[in-house]
């Protein structure tokens, strides 16, 4: 299984988060594994204020844009 190549640290990373709420709950272990990989501020969550509300506590380095 390929990995593809290393994050250096330095990268930053935007995700949209889906709308529908099943979908944003499988996102979620995504988010998880990607967080601790990036730098505190790396990483910007943009989704509904809803689900980001769900998000609350979670991934604390991360900013967060409602749409």
């Amino acid at each position: 299984m390929s990995r593809g190549a290393p994050l250096s640290g330095r990268e930053r990373v935007l995700v949209r988060l889906p709308n529908w709420l099943g979908d944003f709950v499988m996102a979620e272990p995504a988010l998880r594994a990607l967080e601790p990989r990036l730098a505190p501020g790396a990483l910007t969550l943009v989704g509904q204020g809803a689900h980001l509300a769900l998000l609350d506590g979670r991934f604390p380095g991360a900013r967060r844009l409602a749409l």
